[in-house]
């Protein structure tokens, strides 16, 4: 089998194909391919236009509608949306990973309703844990808002960004070093240095 079917086969490596497909065609390696393998890439290019338009529909409206200053940081792939990946396309995602701290949170579930999102029952749930306990509750991860209506992406809000499942003392200490995202204005990406952990 060819290289191509074999990330394609490969669930931890098929997020490359968009990436793959663009630097061969930049190389002009693209109608050396399999005929089959070129159709993987072109199937692999579309589903990834897709979902960056997806990504787009979810972020700029919830980017909008957060109170200036608010520091939302994305994290994972929208992170790398605008800098090394100026084509979100090369770049595909499946649903968006922010972190808020969690004194700030109430601000984003305001601004992800306003966007047109809407938690799952279990996030509602964990929501609710979440004020009744004054913020100490301990379940702060994979709390998913989905859009209501149109083609976007689902939100997965995290209070804890490295997901050890309670408040960390210093959390907002991901924020040093953030910057503006070049691709989705109203939010923060990481520096490197939080980016790697």
């Amino acid at each position: 089998g060819g290289i191509v079917r074999e990330i394609a086969a490969t669930a931890d490596l098929r997020r490359a194909l968009p990436w793959l497909a663009d630097a061969l065609g930049r190389a002009g390696g693209l109608d050396r391919l399999p005929v089959d393998e070129r159709r993987v890439l072109l199937a692999a290019h579309l589903s990834a236009s897709e979902t960056a338009d997806r990504a787009a529909r979810t972020l700029l409206p919830l980017g909008a509608a957060l109170a200036p200053g608010t520091p939302v940081l994305l994290l994972k792939g929208a992170a790398l949306h605008g800098d090394l990946y100026p084509d979100a396309s090369l770049r595909p995602l499946s649903d968006v990973d922010v972190y808020v701290p969690p004194a700030h949170a109430p601000v984003l579930r305001a601004a992800l309703t306003t966007a047109g999102l809407a938690s799952d029952a279990l996030t509602a749930a964990r929501w609710a844990d979440y004020d009744a306990s004054g913020g100490r509750a301990h379940r702060l991860s994979d709390l998913i808002a989905r859009p209501v209506t149109g083609r976007g992406l689902p939100v997965e809000v995290k209070l804890d960004p490295v997901q050890v499942g309670v408040p960390l003392r210093h959390g907002e200490r991901f924020l040093d070093g953030a910057t503006p995202s070049p691709r989705y204005p109203g939010f923060l990406v990481p520096s490197p240095e939080a980016m790697a952990v």
